[in-house]
């Protein structure tokens, strides 16, 4: 390899380096971050009783949130059926705004590292759902702050067309009760990692 291939090799590999060290920061540099970030996404823990993803509630929807840690967003899927309808042949907006409020309360938790209360939620309805139907919702953090964080959500269909989207107003529980909370987490080697974080012993 000569002097100049050399040091066209290193200059690109020394791109190529920055370009993967702003994608872990979470900015954007003109290549597609998806197959770089798919790596961070995490399971997220499940509790035995919880009416969303409570692992043991037989009457629950036992749902498997995912976080991508490099953005912060989470993530869900969830498919309604005959039993989830209001009027005939939609899916009960109450269903609806329940998966928007745990999907936008795990946003929230994961910015602040404490989990939360709902202090106010809003959801502008668009189009109806239909027994069926794939439904992902996504949530994201619009603002921060030690006692107040707000977030978003957006619901769609496997076409990508929005059916719903809101926001809500989470309060953070204070450090005694969300220790409470840690301690209701079901071990499952899948969520580890991110448990791990909440607790803040992030794994190695």
């Amino acid at each position: 390899m000569s002097g100049r291939t050399r040091s066209c090799f290193h200059r690109r590999a020394s791109v190529t380096h920055r370009r993967l060290r702003s994608l872990r920061r979470g900015v954007q540099v003109g290549v597609d971050p998806f197959t770089i970030r798919s790596v961070s996404i995490l399971q997220l823990p499940r509790t035995a009783g919880c009416l969303v993803c409570g692992r043991d509630n037989p009457l629950g929807l036992q749902l498997r949130l995912r976080v991508d840690d490099a953005s912060g967003v989470v993530s869900v899927t969830v498919t309604p059926g005959d039993r989830h309808i209001g009027f005939t042949n939609v899916i009960h907006g109450g269903l609806i705004a329940t998966v928007a409020d745990e999907a936008m309360v795990w946003a929230a938790t994961w910015a602040g590292r404490r989990f939360c209360y709902c202090g106010e939620m809003t959801i502008r309805f668009r189009r109806p759902a239909a027994p069926g139907m794939a439904l992902r919702f996504e949530a994201s953090v619009e603002s921060s702050r030690s006692r107040l964080i707000v977030a978003r959500f957006q619901c769609t269909d496997a076409s990508g067309n929005e059916l719903s989207s809101g926001s809500g107003k989470y309060v953070p529980l204070t450090p005694q009760d969300n220790a409470i909370v840690l301690r209701t987490f079901i071990d499952e080697p899948e969520s580890r990692q991110a448990a791990a974080i909440l607790s803040g012993n992030q794994l190695k």
